[in-house]
């Protein structure tokens, strides 16, 4: 079977030379895809791909541990994705001019019964091998040529996102490093702050020096009570000054009061207007709503006399209904008491019948029931009987297959050892051919290989004029989606359009009441603020007259304190030259 018929995949094996390469091919291949990059060839190179660890026991006889290559003919020429018939022809010798990808382990008859096993099975299907009825999808090859091209590219994508957390990792502590360094700067700046002030307050009270121990001079005593006196000046100046504010304040309180007052009186008379109106069309409202109690009460009153005329006469109708309707139902009542007696008695004598007969059918049924109950319990009795002989059998079934495979891994082995013998001996023999056979084989592979990149061309031109052929088909379905997508579209605009048309028309109806609603306040607001400006104009000029009077009144008395401020210095003054003059002529 050659590697076309086994997988969808052009795969080649590598030059393998030397004893070990040969040893290590029944466990592993080195694959190389044939249309892979160099840098895929040379990834996959470092990496050993093996069969299950079923195939590389020893107690099969289709492998073998010092063997150079794995043959198999089974099923030459057969689709590898049809199941195996039960009639293959499976031939274990060793091949050593056939491919070692020709060997499918899937079709092997010495794993037949392991692969048939519910748990094997059940992985196949899992790793996506074999399909749910039987049929084969890919080789154990193939298979793990696609789990490690997936690991490649799983790593490479986990590769790119360990990068950029690293680098999301190294600017988060870069900008950590900058914080803290800029803490202890503002640190290091506080601290030689405060050091600076502890030592200008030290370097003050070092200098500082008691002035309780000193007695005051004459001139001394003079200059502080000039500034005592000058700064009860000001403290007068200013309560006068804080006296004048609290004055204008209560002024402005005073106004403002006022002002309130008018606006609320304003306020509570449009209030009481409002009120006014309200309670008038209250009283109409009232009105209307009595004037249609009285109507609704003279229609009532009308309707309830003719109803009441009318159920008169339908009474009186009635009456003389009724007493013939009497008689009739009397003359029917005595038929019908005639015809119940008749049925009466033919009843009694069906209900006799048909007791009987039920007495009759539940003796019947009561024997069928016996008679089931009894075959029932013979059955199981059988059954258990029938189940106890398939178990002994299974038993001895199953000791004479492990006895068989026992004498036939006895005879395997011993065949091994046989075969390892001739092995060794032909391996003997064909040392001088070796180069020989070696150079016919590279040759072969060449030509194996330039055959195989041909078919492959072939098939990849094939394959692209299929995918040329499916994109022009795709790219006109998608045209007419488009198309009709966009005729659905231009019909929902066109509904949005109409709607977002009435809409507008809405908006302008209402847009054009909030304009005559907004004139009307307008217009009232104006009004309104036309009055309040006139009244504030009034109040601000009463408050000026009042403010001019005030100032007038706090200037003249700051004139006079002035004066007396003055004189009180030209005395003050006069007294200390005074006290200078007798201490320059009579001494202190």
């Amino acid at each position: 079977m050659s590697t076309a018929q086994i997988s969808k995949t052009e795969m080649v094996p590598l030059q393998r030379a030397g004893s070990v390469k040969k040893r290590r091919a029944s466990q592993g291949l080195l694959l190389h895809h044939a249309t892979s990059s160099p840098q895929t060839a040379r990834r996959m190179s470092r990496t050993s791909i093996s069969f299950p660890s079923i195939l590389n026991s020893s107690s099969l006889q289709s492998l073998d541990a010092s063997s150079t290559s794995i043959a198999s003919s089974a099923s030459e020429g057969a689709s590898p994705r049809r199941a195996p018939e039960h009639h293959t022809d499976f031939d274990a010798r060793v091949d050593p001019d056939t491919n070692p990808l020709a060997y499918n382990p899937l079709l092997d008859p010495h794993v037949q019964r392991h692969l048939r096993r519910p748990g094997v099975k059940k992985t196949l299907k899992r790793t996506g091998t074999i399909t749910d009825d039987g049929q084969l999808l890919a080789t154990a090859n193939e298979r793990a040529l696609k789990t490690f091209h997936t690991e490649l590219t799983r790593g490479q994508k986990n590769d790119a996102y360990e990068q950029r957390v690293a680098r999301m990792k190294k600017q988060h502590e870069s900008l950590q490093r900058e914080r803290e360094a800029a803490l202890r700067r503002v640190k290091t700046r506080r601290k030689k702050e405060k050091q600076a002030r502890d030592n200008y307050i030290k370097r003050l009270s070092r200098n500082r020096k008691s002035v309780v121990d000193y007695a005051l001079t004459e001139r001394e005593r003079i200059f502080l009570e000039e500034q005592k006196e000058k700064v009860d000046i000001r403290k007068q100046e200013d309560e006068l000054r804080h006296r004048e504010l609290m004055a204008r304040k209560t002024l402005q309180d005073a106004v403002k009061d006022k002002r309130v007052k008018e606006d609320s009186a304003a306020r509570q008379e449009a209030v009481e207007h409002a009120h006014r109106a309200a309670e008038q069309q209250l009283q109409r409202v009232r009105l209307d709503i009595e004037e249609r109690k009285r109507r609704q009460d003279d229609l009532r009153r009308q309707i309830e006399e003719e109803k009441r005329r009318k159920q008169q006469h339908a009474m009186e109708e009635a009456k003389k209904d009724r007493m013939v309707l009497e008689h009739a139902i009397q003359e029917q009542q005595e038929e019908q008491e005639e015809l119940n007696k008749q049925r009466a008695a033919r009843r009694q004598e069906e209900l006799e019948k048909q007791k009987a007969a039920a007495a009759a059918r539940e003796r019947e049924m009561e024997e069928l029931r016996r008679r089931q109950a009894e075959f029932e319990r013979q059955q199981r009795v059988q059954a258990r009987r029938l189940e106890v002989e398939a178990e002994q059998e299974r038993k001895a079934r199953e000791l004479a297959e492990k006895e068989a495979r026992r004498k036939a891994r006895e005879e395997h082995e011993r065949q091994q050892e046989e075969k390892r013998r001739r092995f060794k001996e032909m391996a003997e023999r064909e040392r001088a051919e070796q180069r020989r056979i070696r150079q016919e084989r590279e040759e072969a592979a060449r030509r194996e290989v330039h055959e195989k990149r041909k078919r492959a061309a072939e098939e990849k031109a094939r394959r692209e004029e299929k995918r040329k052929q499916l994109q022009k088909q795709r790219r006109e379905q998608l045209q007419e989606e488009l198309r009709k997508e966009q005729e659905v579209l231009e019909e929902m605009k066109r509904e949005q359009e109409r709607a977002l048309m009435d809409q507008l028309e809405r908006l302008r109806m209402i847009e054009e009441e909030e304009e005559r609603a907004r004139k009307r306040a307008e217009a009232q607001a104006q009004r309104v603020a036309r009055e309040r400006e006139e009244r504030e104009r009034k109040e601000r000029e009463r408050a000026e007259r009042a403010a001019a009077a005030l100032a007038k009144r706090a200037e003249m008395k700051k004139k006079k304190q002035e004066e007396e401020r003055k004189a009180a210095l030209e005395r003050q003054k006069a007294e200390t030259e005074r006290r200078i003059r007798y201490i320059q002529k009579y001494g202190p």
